[in-house]
């Protein structure tokens, strides 16, 4: 072999585990599970509040995903409608896409209004955020870790 040619090849020795990093580091982030969201402060129809979500990805197809949000806020007194229980609960299918950075998630709710965004922290946080027109407009962000 001649002497260029074996620069070259360690050259090439050299930048391989670098490359497979830099591979590594290009991988969707595996989803499916449950994550708890922590308490945080919720505006709804202008007034503050605080509630619970609990969100389980599951189905995850390449970057897209299906979850499933369970929420409950407490009962305020004198709110009608369907806050019949010590809370007012809900539970609301989502479907999104992982970003091309797989690290940033954008989604929407089936049937519902709306939005959200995640950022991946790491392998089990994130931070999300969520916002919804109309009549019950409202808006949290919040930081989600995998359960388990």
């Amino acid at each position: 072999m001649n002497l260029p040619m074996r620069y070259a090849v360690a050259f090439a020795v050299l930048l391989t585990p670098g490359l497979a990093q830099a591979q590594g580091d290009d991988e969707l982030p595996e989803l499916i599970g449950e994550w708890l969201c922590d308490q945080t402060p919720l505006m709804m129809r202008g007034e503050p509040t605080e509630a619970r979500r609990t969100i389980t990805f599951d189905a995850q197809v390449g970057a897209t995903y299906s979850a499933v949000m369970d929420w409950e806020i407490a009962r305020e007194p004198g709110v009608a409608g369907d806050q019949g229980g010590p809370a007012f609960t809900g539970t609301v299918l989502m479907v999104g896409v992982v970003d091309w950075n797989n690290r940033t998630l954008h989604g929407a709710a089936v049937g519902d209004g709306h939005l959200h965004s995640a950022e991946l922290v790491d392998e089990n946080t994130m931070r999300v955020i969520f916002v919804e027109s109309g009549d019950n407009g409202f808006a949290f962000r919040s930081t989600c870790t995998r359960s388990g």
